[in-house]
């Protein structure tokens, strides 16, 4: 499936990147779904065997487009609005790459992309705590989650 999505210098402003980011919480929202029967078969993703590896977007680059606060508060929710099943600790765990070099959000926008890096360093420390004596986090069924990189603000 689609992992990277290169949108730069285009222009893409606050209202497309609201656009983009309700379609990116549907799309997680659907391959939250479609993985639903594996999480059913079986707990540990470990024993299922050809699971798909189905992580969606996960490298965004909007550098050089017209971008906002509100559109930087978007993309920020969007980073960090995913909660995974603790129980299971599967995927998809959303975007791990975002480029935004070039926007035009000020240091409010830029705050709220900040804390979306220091939420998913949480999120992070959370399910490795979890691991101490579980099964094996799987991104998608596949990997565990990785830290939310931001090339600059």
């Amino acid at each position: 499936g689609l992992e990277v999505l290169g949108l730069a210098n285009n222009a893409i402003g606050d209202r497309g990147i609201g656009c983009l980011v309700e379609a990116l919480k549907q799309q997680r929202e659907l391959l939250a779904r479609l993985q639903e029967p594996l999480r059913q078969e079986s707990g540990n993703p470990e024993q299922v065997h050809g699971a798909p590896s189905r992580c969606g977007v996960i490298k965004l680059d909007v550098r050089d487009n017209p971008i906002g606060d509100v559109g930087l508060e978007a993309l920020a929710e969007v980073a960090t609005s995913f909660k995974p099943d603790q129980k299971t600790l599967w995927g998809p765990w959303g975007l791990v790459e975002l480029r935004l070099g070039g926007h035009q959000g000020t240091s409010r926008g830029a705050a709220a992309i900040g804390q979306a890096v220091q939420a998913r360093t949480g999120l992070v420390r959370i399910l490795l705590q979890e691991l101490t004596g579980s099964q094996a986090v799987r991104e998608g069924g596949g990997a565990p989650p990785m830290l939310l990189r931001v090339d600059e603000l």
